[in-house]
C-alpha cells in the first residue's frame, strides 16, 4: 500500500488509518478530515479541529488505543508541548523553516499545506506560487483538501485567512496549467 506515488505506507500508519475509519463510522456528528489525506495527517486534523491548544492529558486520552503518540506529531514538527499543553505549529514558522530547502523532500500532505499556508501569512516574505512552480515540488493528492480543511477548521483566524489565500493561489496555479504541458505527477489534479 502506498501513501502516494512511490511512497509506501508503514504498518503503523495503516493501523492509524483503520482505527480512524472505525472511529469516524461511530461518530458521524463531526465532519471528518479529508479522506485522501495521509493517516497521520487525518489524526492530527481530527485532534486539533478548531483548536489552538490541547492539554497533554486530553491529547493522551484522545490517542489512547490509536497506536499514535504525541511524539509522532512532535517529531514531524506539527506541534510542540509547553507546560503540559500541546499547540499546533505556527504555519509561518514552519514555512520559514522550509525556506531554501529542496522541495523534493516536501512530500507529506501536511508539510506541503503548512508551507503554503505559512507563505500566505501577511508579510511572510515567502512566495507560495514559487513553491508550486518549483520543478521539484510534487503536490500531494490531498493538498487542496487539507488547505480547505485549515480554511474552515484552523484554530486561529490568521491561519484560516492564510489557508483561504493558499486555496486561491493553488486554484489559480492549477487553472494556469495547460493540459498538454502537465507533468505526469500532477495528472490527478486535472480530473
Amino acid at each position: 500500500m502506498y501513501v502516494d506515488e512511490g511512497r509506501a505506507i508503514s504498518v503503523k500508519e495503516a493501523l492509524v488509518g483503520i482505527i480512524q475509519l472505525i472511529d469516524e463510522d461511530a461518530d458521524k456528528s463531526k465532519e471528518p478530515p479529508p479522506v485522501n489525506a495521509e493517516p497521520m495527517t487525518r489524526q492530527f486534523l481530527r485532534i486539533f479541529d478548531g483548536k489552538s491548544e490541547l492539554a497533554r492529558d486530553q491529547l493522551q486520552k484522545f490517542l489512547r488505543g490509536s497506536v499514535t503518540t504525541p511524539d509522532d506529531f512532535e517529531q514531524r514538527g506539527w506541534c510542540s508541548e509547553k507546560s503540559k499543553v500541546f499547540s499546533p505549529v505556527d504555519p509561518l514558522a514552519f514555512a520559514q523553516e522550509w525556506s531554501g530547502k529542496h522541495r523534493r523532500r516536501l512530500t507529506s500532505d501536511m508539510d506541503q499545506a503548512l508551507v503554503l499556508i505559512g507563505a500566505c501569512f501577511e508579510n511572510s516574505g515567502i512566495n507560495a506560487t514559487d513553491t508550486l512552480k518549483n520543478d521539484n515540488f510534487r503536490p500531494h493528492v490531498a493538498l487542496k483538501p487539507v488547505l480547505e480543511w485549515f480554511q474552515n477548521h484552523g484554530g486561529e483566524r490568521q491561519t484560516r485567512t492564510a489557508a483561504s489565500r493558499a486555496v486561491s493561489i493553488f486554484n489559480a496555479w492549477m487553472a494556469s496549467r495547460k493540459p498538454g504541458v502537465t507533468s505526469s505527477h500532477c495528472r490527478w489534479l486535472q480530473k
